[in-house]
């Protein structure tokens, strides 16, 4: 019964996934298999995410806008930023390590500790 409901729901997205695409991107899906709606999804992703110029854009503005408040706020700002740097490097973005580190540091908060610990970095 729960295999009847995965292939109905299945049936269900790929009915939704059809309606929505171009005759373009129809051409990607291969009609000589079949495939599931996720692996459709994944193919139509693979092929267009890592091409999205302006995603890449707003991704590169989200992490130079990235700051950390506190002390109590790293694991936070340290998990956003890792998100966003791999986000780029699966889009197939030019992001070096050190421009990845330069951005971190950048985001350090204000304070006079994180200055100092700044000035020491940089020397």
């Amino acid at each position: 019964m729960a295999i009847h409901k995965w292939l109905v729901d299945d049936m269900k997205a790929k009915g939704f996934i059809h309606h929505f695409l171009s005759t373009h991107i129809h051409q990607l899906i291969p009609e000589n298999q079949v495939m599931t709606a996720w692996a459709i999804w994944d193919l139509i992703g693979h092929h267009y995410g890592w091409k999205d110029l302006s995603m890449q854009f707003i991704l590169h503005k989200q992490l130079a806008a990235l700051c950390m408040k506190d002390a109590s706020d790293t694991s936070h700002y340290v998990g956003e930023h890792l998100s966003l740097c791999c986000c780029l490097l699966e889009m197939g973005a030019n992001f070096s390590e050190e421009e990845s580190v330069f951005q971190l540091l950048i985001g350090l908060p204000l304070s006079s500790k994180w200055r100092m610990f700044k000035s020491q970095l940089k020397q």
